[in-house]
């Protein structure tokens, strides 16, 4: 248990520095671009390398994972799965740069010219970057099951790094090409720096070893390629709508959803083990650590949304205004605020519903609730875009996401006693939230003018919360006394 605790502490480290990054990233692309044309052709052009990395990659390290620790010789078989995924890949780069100019067209029907001659070119070159994420897939997943966690964890940390900083020195000369051969080179880097390391656990095997792997792959993208089909409807129709509209809400939920990335993955990371475990042994016991992360999950996102909203303006001017990100660009960015904020909440809700599922072997209902969601939304986005333009898309996604929450709370609730309203006991602690917000508003004398005025908020916010946490909720002062007792006791020892 021990050594879980600090497994998951190293990753959950790494998760957070890599999405801070991350973010710095998506700041530097609004820099460079704000909302334009150029900035639209990078995200088309990054969908369908991580669609195949998704559909490829992700599935078949999934199945691996599981399949490596039975295998007698693991060496051998993670040789013959690298060259399997080697063989699948490359074939599909050579059929995807040859039908790149049909493809353009599906993806980004509303580009016509020189946008889609833009789209090709850039989308030809980073398709390369597929390559070499299928097989850090592989890569990754190996150095997780040999418990080298520190490596497996700078994967991330890394590419964001070498995409930060060939961007800087790229992009200035040639425009969005540099932008492209960011993500190539920074792809490739993290390769070059994880294989040294990992040579010693692959053996040149027969693929024969690894034809298991291929007949199990076709199940597993079914459940993750649902995302990406979204995903696809989403900057299909956003080309249409006019220029920058695919920029606008990939930043408006890239700010929105940094809180979900570094709140709830960390405590997924360490509580799904928890809920594995006791998923069969003790309902009662289950029950009561599924309420309580949904209950802190519910809680803290909504502090976080909050603070969002009501400093929505400012974040954006400190953030994005910079360079070709005008004012009127933060206008619309920081009006979609108030569309995402509500998104964010149910989704993380619909994250820790989804670890329940998983860890109760209920791998089939994620698949039946995501493709009976998925026509919502479609349909939803056809009905309301031509009346709605831009905010079509969050007010779909909305739907898209009540209706997966519903699915799974009338699925989960009754064999997991799952009240989601009257056991979250969180009214009083939401009523708290909301009014620490508009006192932390309306009574602070000024506004956040600079990043350091804004961290001070981020802080008093922060604080503000915990207390009213740990004053209103009997299980957050017993999690908090037993974590600082952990802490004592190591010091102790030390």
């Amino acid at each position: 248990m021990k050594n879980l605790r600090v497994n998951a502490s190293i990753l959950v480290a790494f998760g957070v520095i890599s999405a801070i990054l991350g973010f710095f990233r998506e700041i530097q692309i609004a820099r460079y671009f704000g909302l334009s044309i150029g900035a639209d052709i990078y995200y088309l052009g990054t969908y369908i390398p991580e669609l195949i990395v998704t559909i490829v990659g992700s599935a078949a390290s999934n199945i691996y994972m599981k399949q490596y620790h039975n295998h007698e010789k693991q060496e051998s078989y993670a040789g013959a799965v690298l060259l399997l995924l080697s063989i699948i890949v490359f074939i599909l780069f050579i059929l995807l740069y040859f039908l790149f100019p049909y493809i353009a067209l599906v993806l980004a029907p509303g580009f016509e010219g020189h946008d889609i001659s833009s789209l090709i070119g850039v989308g030809r070159l980073m398709l390369i970057a597929m390559l070499a994420s299928v097989f850090l897939g592989v890569i990754v997943a190996t150095l997780n099951i040999n418990g080298r966690f520190i490596l497996a964890g700078l994967n991330g940390v890394i590419f964001n790094f070498i995409l930060i900083l060939i961007a800087y020195i790229l992009v200035p000369k040639i425009g969005i090409y540099g932008l492209a051969l960011s993500y190539l080179i920074a792809h490739v880097g993290r390769l070059i720096f994880l294989l040294p390391t990992t040579m010693k656990y692959f053996q040149i095997a027969e693929i024969k070893h690894s034809f298991f792997l291929l007949k199990e792959i076709p199940r597993v993208v079914l459940v993750n390629i649902s995302g990406s089909i979204q995903v696809y409807f989403e900057r299909s129709l956003s080309s249409v709508i006019g220029k920058g509209t695919i920029a606008a809400l990939n930043y408006a939920g890239k700010i929105t959803t940094l809180p979900n990335i570094l709140f709830i993955n960390s405590i997924l990371t360490v509580i799904f083990p928890k809920l594995v475990t006791e998923s069969d042994r003790n309902s009662e016991s289950f029950t009561k650590t599924v309420s309580f992360c949904l209950k802190i999950v519910f809680i803290g996102l909504l502090c976080a949304e909050l603070f969002i909203i009501l400093f929505n303006e400012e974040i954006v001017k400190l953030l994005l205004e910079h360079g070709k990100f005008a004012n009127q660009d933060s206008r619309i960015v920081s009006t979609l605020f108030y569309y995402f904020a509500p998104i964010v909440l149910i989704s993380g809700v619909i994250q820790v519903l989804l670890k329940v599922a998983y860890a109760l072997g209920k791998t089939t209902l994620t698949v039946k609730v995501m493709y009976i969601s998925l026509p919502v939304y479609i349909v939803v986005l056809y009905l309301v875009k031509d009346y709605s333009s831009i905010y079509a898309f969050p007010i779909s996604l909305f739907v898209y996401n009540i209706t997966i929450l519903l699915l799974l709370i009338k699925s989960l609730a009754k064999e997991t006693n799952l009240r989601i309203i009257t056991n979250f006991n969180t009214w009083k602690s939401t009523i708290i939230i909301v009014l620490t917000t508009i006192i932390v508003k309306i009574f602070l004398p000024f506004s956040p003018n600079n990043f350091f005025c804004l961290f001070i908020f981020c802080i008093i916010y922060l604080i503000s919360f915990i207390a009213l946490l740990y004053f209103s909720e009997k299980e957050f002062r017993k999690y908090i006394k037993l974590l600082l007792f952990e802490i004592f006791k190591n010091k102790k020892r030390i």
